[in-house]
């Protein structure tokens, strides 16, 4: 064979092998959108979760530019949560906002205590979310690449923990996505 021809041919089944993890995560997403999950509800220490989830995504998001601090008060104590899940939400909201800053910022990830609950915040400095965009629609997504399901599956397990999920793209810039559980 012609060393051109296999080099054509690795190209294609480079492209094609890309497709193929593609379409399987989204039928994946998909999946997880449409049906029934079943919840493990304990207590979980949301300081910890959150202070080893950023120390796990903080070396990729360093090389790219992009800092991620956290402020979490010091006596959050626990709630009740399905602490996979709920790890699952950060994680999207985070990766969200560090490929909202290809060109580099600052992710804080910060949790309180409110008079009903905790509040969770994932702030971005970013340029924030186009207005008239409706991101908790599946198969929305202002990012070229994405299927538009992680933000409607992140809502689905925040309701599923009877909390909510929200956002504002503040005039100062950037995004924060709220998460308010009971607690």
């Amino acid at each position: 064979a012609e060393p051109a021809t296999d080099a054509r041919v690795m190209d294609r089944l480079g492209l094609l092998m890309g497709g193929i993890d593609r379409l399987t995560e989204l039928l994946g997403e998909f999946r997880m959108m449409s049906r029934r999950h079943d919840y493990r509800f304990e207590a979980t220490e949301l300081s910890v979760m959150v202070a080893e989830l950023v120390e796990m995504e903080r070396p990729a998001y360093s090389e790219q530019g992009v800092g991620i601090e956290t402020d979490v008060a010091r006596d959050l104590g626990s709630i009740r949560a399905d602490v996979g899940k709920l790890r699952q939400v950060l994680l999207n909201l985070c990766k969200n906002a560090f490929e909202a800053m290809p060109d580099g910022g600052t992710i804080t990830v910060s949790a309180d205590r409110t008079a009903v609950g905790v509040m969770i915040e994932v702030k971005d400095t970013g340029p924030g979310i186009p207005k008239g965009l409706d991101v908790f629609a599946p198969f929305t997504s202002s990012k070229l690449e994405g299927s538009g399901l992680g933000l409607p599956i992140a809502k689905q397990i925040v309701e599923a923990h009877q909390g909510t999920l929200s956002y504002e793209t503040p005039a100062t810039g950037g995004t924060v996505f709220r998460i308010q559980l009971p607690g």
